[in-house]
């Protein structure tokens, strides 16, 4: 996303209240943050499930067999 077109709502003292952005950037931010977040979980999962074969190949979890696997899915 590039620049935003942003304009703040100040208080009487001058200090920042509140941010107002056009609909559509806001809808295109949205979009951006949802597919950050997946990423995130993404990357936790493997991170996860990258831990757990390092624990399997060193004996500290039991193996499973692939249709063990999938019916945790």
């Amino acid at each position: 996303m590039g620049k935003m077109n942003i304009e703040f709502v100040i208080d009487e003292f001058g200090n920042k209240k509140a941010v107002l952005i056009p609909f559509q950037e806001w809808e295109q931010f949205k979009k951006e943050l949802q597919s950050f977040f997946e990423y995130k979980e993404q990357k936790k999962s493997l991170k996860k499930a990258f831990t757990e074969v390092g624990k399997i190949k060193k004996g500290e979890l039991p193996k499973r067999t692939m249709q063990q696997f999938l019916d945790e899915c």
